[in-house]
């Protein structure tokens, strides 16, 4: 039995030993699954403390070294456990474990994932212990404060320097007078610490002044020592004050108190006293020795002027040594202006930066007459604090600085309007200057940058005043501004009336030059009513204002106004780049060439590349570009800023138009595409199709449309097309403005549709028509649209430009019962009106011009409510009869510019004529007896207002009737083989009714009655071959453009046998903008005499051999002139009244060369002004010359 025992013993430890090592190798799998998600466990939380690490980072703290040991820990378990969870992996794939091969290898991997998993849980229970990940960070020993360049100084700062050393020394004083530099000696030494070993523990910046108090010193030293919100909230001052002496108790500290003008309590603060034991400092400045005193400063050193030297090597190099040597005498002026600064740091710098770049002499010895005046006026520059005030005026009283300093940012691009508005201030003749533009375009920038300069540059002016008027501002507030800037006393001005404020601010500022600065004008300003003398050439004052509309610089009587436009390509873009910053351009190589593309979307307003530059910055994937590009083609409200910082900013525009008629038809421009010029006449009619000017006639309706294109153009709201003037065009992000506020301000987003170049897929799959109101699909790409399309809501829908789209699907109008205009315009495939249209009821606009439809359905006679039919450049259309007669609203009928009336369309005629609300026509003529039934009816003359004719072989003569043609605008003849004359039927009202003439009334008479033609503004005449002249055009007194070309008989547009009298002819072509004449051999002369042609713009003569002479003299066209073509030998040939009048002109002659060249078939060498060897004109030897 004694045997037996030690043998069981060995067994039972044999068989738990074993037992132990066969749960490693039989609990493997499930081992390293509980490895593996215990490991997922520890990564979720390894990446929650990794957050929290970064966002204290981001906060200026520095992470806990508990915490990033473990993180380390963490990361080396990672790899540890990858690489066992891939070698148990292996094992198991291995399907060994069963046998006896591997045992020992299998069971040294299960105690491997055993151990891990004990490690694995260990971390990560300690991951959750972590209430706190990171501390503040120390805040940096001494802070860097923005120092200039430095003169004069370094003595002053070696001995302050070397009383930070020396133990008995605790409290140094700086004083001295403004300006002297006692701020920026303290400055270097601040900054001086940074560079050299110190023993301080903390250096403090206080800057007290005037108004500190011992709150906002502990406030500031409350933050150097980081003291926590816990312990300083809800304490009292006498405790904030403990808790500061607690700390700072125990370290050694540098003060600095700038700007002390009164004894500080220091021991209040909570600031130990500085002595030898702590080895503590304070340093102050200030402008009195007895603060010094009254403080105990151990040190005082007084702050001294500059050296005479030191000054005037300091006033050349800011003045530029360009200047100083550009003229003698002004090295000498120089010194003098140097010696009247008295060596103040403050005025030498601000008299020489007054004085940079000023080369001209006689400013120079201006100032040097008068050095006081100069002072006084650069003492606005820095501190005008009562040591200056006294030490150059005797006054004990702080004075109003001349100029206030506005903040101003990054300008770019205004450098140009900017010079241009300086010159104006130089100007006696100019009063008042405007800046007008597109909200955001930089206006009041460009304002600021005018204030600021005054501070830099030299001026005349006592007062600079900036009064900001916005939309609300009053009289009131604007007195208030320049009381302020006066510094009128409250004996004087409390309970005080309006009218009586006025007068005060009147007595004080007539005595002086001001610039007054009126920014954000919205409406006129009486400044009388203000107080501010109207400035003229006796005061030499100025204003200028800003102002989103162009009428209120008319209205303010302003000498000269200027348009702030928005920024070139070029300098948008580094606009743009500048807000998105260089890291952001230096993180992807994809990011420069992306960024141009967004800038290239915000077209050059200002406002929109700050807002959109800002949003971008920051953006560091090439992603992140790609959406903001799309979304701001289509979606421009989701970038950030755009809506606070954009939209509404620019809808104060929307918001002052005069009423709701007018804001809806901006709204309406946004139907257009982007870019797209828009025809004036084009808009009105649409306006006129949307009902918005119910219950007028076309004429009256066209009258008001004008008027709001020109109130729209007045607010900056639309602009002028840059090609032509009939056309308007609305910049992009005023487009997306408008549609976001169509759609409420982004809250019915589908409410308005426009897209353009849609594709066929994107246009089948369309889900926004069920919502919308207007639908506007332009482009070459869209071949297919839905089928039946549910659109209750809508009311317009434009099919524009869609090359590709040649039929409508069936049922397509089936679900549209409001819609009132329909526009299919220049659809060149489309040949037939889709199925349905006539269950359109309310249609009131159709416009098929530029299609293909080859017949208009029978089923329009439905459309009893249609007011405009227009069906311009059309090829021959079959109009069933009596249809036209049905449209017993019609108001506005075009048929111009290709389907043109015959000789079997008359009955056409008949119809329109008998519709009684018909009001304008535009009608084209291929044939003499559809003209002359046109002729024959007086209503449907006085209804004409686009009149074509072409290719009518049988017309010899032409009468028209002078009255009852009196709405038409534009007149064109083409192809008129035949005819020879044209007549013009003056008719006059007399007791037998209208009587005709033919005698050629006076013009001054025409002009003044405003009886013939009053409307006809353009006159095109070609390939007329056996016209004579254009005599009849004496009674277009309004007419713009003239074109005639190819007719070869015509010896004289206006026939010599007119000219009768000096005072007559002043009164022809007053209106004249362009006047083209091409291909005409014969023609001689324009007019016999010198007109003024005060609106002439454009002169183009083109193979006209024999016309010697042109209808002008020294005073004609002198404002208006850009441009005369025509060619080089042509020009050398003109006969001129004088040298004089050819040296004028010839500054505007631009060369044409002619392929094919007309030769005059009557010339004669030799005669008078003939181009021959070496008898060129002299204009024309100048062009020569320049050419080659």
């Amino acid at each position: 039995m004694d045997c037996v025992s030690p043998i069981l013993t060995i067994a039972t430890d044999l068989f738990d030993c074993t037992a132990k090592r066969a749960s490693h190798i039989r609990g493997l799998r499930e081992n390293l699954e509980c490895l593996r998600e215990e490991m997922e466990l520890l990564n979720l939380r390894s990446e929650d403390v990794k957050t929290r690490v970064e966002l204290g980072k981001q906060q200026q703290m520095t992470p806990r070294r508990e915490v990033e040991g473990w993180l380390q820990d963490v990361g080396e378990e990672e790899s540890e456990v990858a690489a066992i969870l891939q070698e148990g992996d292996g094992a198991l794939e291995k399907e060994c474990l069963g046998r006896y091969c591997n045992i020992r290898s299998s069971y040294k991997l299960g105690k491997r994932v055993s151990r891990k998993i004990r490690r694995v849980r260990e971390l990560s229970s300690r991951g959750g212990d972590f209430e706190v990940v990171a501390d503040m960070m120390p805040r940096a020993v001494v802070d860097e404060l923005p120092l200039g360049r430095t003169v004069g100084l370094d003595s002053l700062y070696e001995k302050v320097s070397s009383c930070l050393a020396e133990d008995e020394v605790g409290i140094v004083g700086l004083y001295g007078i403004g300006g002297v530099g006692k701020t920026t000696l303290m400055k270097k030494i601040n900054n001086g610490l940074l560079e050299t070993s110190h023993d301080f523990d903390m250096v403090i910046w206080a800057a007290v002044s005037k108004q500190a108090s011992v709150k906002v010193a502990q406030e500031v030293i409350r933050n150097k020592l980081q003291i926590i919100d816990s312990i300083w909230q809800s304490r009292s001052q006498y405790e904030k004050a403990i808790k500061i002496f607690n700390i700072m108790k125990a370290k050694r500290f540098l003060l600095l108190l700038d700007n002390v003008r009164q004894r500080l309590d220091l021991s209040e603060i909570g600031v130990p006293p500085p002595n030898a034991r702590n080895r503590s400092k304070v340093i102050i400045t200030t402008r009195s020795m007895r603060i010094c005193n009254e403080m105990e400063a151990q040190r005082i050193f007084k702050v001294e002027p500059l050296e005479r030297e030191e000054a005037l090597t300091l006033f050349r190099e800011l003045v530029g040594e360009d200047t100083i040597s550009s003229h003698p005498r002004i090295q000498d002026l120089a010194y003098i202006v140097t010696e009247r600064c008295k060596g103040l740091p403050s005025t030498v710098v601000n008299a020489g930066r007054k004085l940079a770049g000023m080369k001209d002499v006689w400013y120079w010895e201006k100032v040097t007459r008068k050095p006081e005046d100069f002072i006084k006026e650069i003492s606005g520059m820095i501190r005008n604090d009562e040591h200056i005030a006294h030490f150059y005026a005797g006054k004990n009283r702080l004075r109003q600085a001349v100029v206030d300093e506005m903040p101003l940012g990054y300008t770019v691009g205004l450098d140009w309007l900017y010079e241009r508005v300086c010159s104006c201030l130089t100007d006696y003749k100019v009063k008042i200057i405007a800046l007008y533009g597109t909200g955001g375009v930089g206006k009041t920038t460009l304002m600021k940058k005018i204030n600021n300069e005054f501070l830099k540059t030299s001026h005349q002016f006592n007062t600079v005043i900036w009064v900001t008027v916005s939309k609300q501002a009053s009289v009131t507030a604007a007195q208030e501004v320049i009381r302020n800037k006066l510094q009128i006393p409250d004996s004087m001005w409390t309970s005080r009336t309006e009218d009586e404020r006025a007068t005060e601010i009147f007595n004080i500022m007539k005595t002086k030059r001001f610039v007054l600065l009126l920014d954000d004008v919205w409406h006129r300003l009486d400044l009388s009513k203000i107080g501010v003398p109207l400035p003229e050439i006796q005061n030499q004052s100025k204003v200028i204002i800003t102002t989103r509309i162009q009428k209120i610089c008319n209205e303010m009587e302003v000498q000269r106004k200027f348009r702030v436009d928005f920024l070139t390509q070029e300098r948008a873009l580094a606009l743009f780049l500048e807000k998105v910053g260089e890291n952001t351009l230096n993180s992807h190589p994809d990011i420069p060439q992306l960024s141009e593309k967004v800038a290239e979307r915000c077209k050059g307003l200002p406002l929109a590349l700050i807002t959109v530059g800002r949003a971008m910055a920051h953006k560091n994937s090439p992603h992140e570009w790609d959406q903001a590009i799309q979304e701001l083609e289509k979606f421009p409200v989701e970038i950030s800023g755009m809506e606070d910082g954009l939209f509404l900013v620019l809808k104060l525009s929307y918001d002052s138009l005069r009423d709701d008629i007018t804001k809806s038809c901006f709204i309406y421009c946004s139907f257009f595409p982007k870019e797209y010029e828009i025809r004036n006449d084009e808009l009105i009619e649409h306006w006129i199709g949307e009902g918005f000017f119910d219950g007028k006639d076309i004429y009256e309706a066209r009258r008001r449309g004008h008027k709001i294109i020109e109130d729209l153009k007045n607010a900056c709201l639309l602009e002028e097309s840059d090609g032509f003037k009939e056309c308007i065009k609305m910049h992009d992000v005023l487009h997306d403005m408008a549609q976001w506020i169509s759609q409420e301000c982004g809250n019915k987003m589908n409410k308005i549709w426009v897209c353009e170049s849609l594709g066929l897929v994107d246009a089948e799959r369309v889900t926004k028509w069920k919502g919308a109101e207007r639908i506007s699909l332009w482009g070459t790409n869209i071949e297919k649209l839905p089928e039946t399309p549910h659109c209750s809501n809508l009311q317009s829908l434009f099919v524009r430009d869609c090359i590709q789209l040649k039929t409508f699907p069936r049922g397509f109008f089936q679900f549209m019962p409001l819609i009132r205009v329909l526009d299919l315009s220049a659809t060149h495939c489309l040949t037939e009106l889709p199925d349905g249209i006539e269950r359109l009821v309310e249609l009131e606009y159709i416009n098929l011009s530029m299609t293909h439809v080859k017949e208009l359905p029978i089923g329009m006679k439905k459309l009893t409510k249609l007011r405009c039919l227009l069906l311009d450049g059309m090829p021959p259309l079959i109009i069933p009869p009596h249809l036209i007669s049905s449209l017993s609203s019609l108001q506005l009928f075009t048929m111009y510019d290709g389907n043109a009336f015959s000789e079997y369309r008359t009955n056409l005629l008949e119809e329109l004529e008998s519709i009684e609300p018909v009001d304008e026509l535009s009608l084209s003529f291929r044939s003499v007896v559809a003209l002359n039934k046109l002729l024959s009816s007086y209503k449907l003359q006085r209804c004409i207002r686009r009149l074509s004719l072409h290719d009518c072989r049988d017309l010899l003569l032409l009468e028209l009737s002078s009255i009852f043609l009196n709405y038409l605008e534009t007149f064109v003849i083409f192809n008129c083989l035949q005819l020879e004359e044209m007549k013009i039927n003056v008719e006059k009202e007399g007791s037998k009714g209208f009587e005709q003439s033919y005698d050629i009334p006076n013009p001054g008479l025409i002009v003044i009655n405003n009886q013939h033609f009053c409307r006809l503004r353009d006159v095109n005449i070609w390939t007329c071959p056996k016209l004579l002249n254009l005599t009849w055009l004496i009674y277009a007194a309004h007419l713009q453009s003239l074109n005639v070309q190819f007719c070869e008989s015509m010896k004289e547009v206006i026939s010599k046998e007119y000219v009768t009298s000096s005072t007559q002819h002043a009164s022809i072509f007053t209106r004249l903008t362009s006047l083209l004449l091409d291909g005409m051999p014969r023609l001689e002369s324009i007019y016999r005499g010198a007109l003024l042609f005060p609106s002439l713009e454009i002169i183009s003569v083109i193979n006209c051999p024999r016309l010697r002479r042109l209808p002008i003299d020294s005073n004609s066209a002198a404002k208006s002139l850009k441009k005369i073509e025509g060619d080089l030998t042509w020009w050398g040939r003109l006969e001129w009244e004088d040298e004089s009048v050819e040296e004028i002109f010839a500054n505007y002659f631009s060369s044409q060369n002619l392929a094919d060249p007309i030769q005059d078939p009557g010339e004669v060498k030799g005669k008078k002004k003939l181009v021959v060897e070496g008898s060129t004109s002299r204009a024309a030897t100048q062009l020569l010359k320049r050419r080659s």
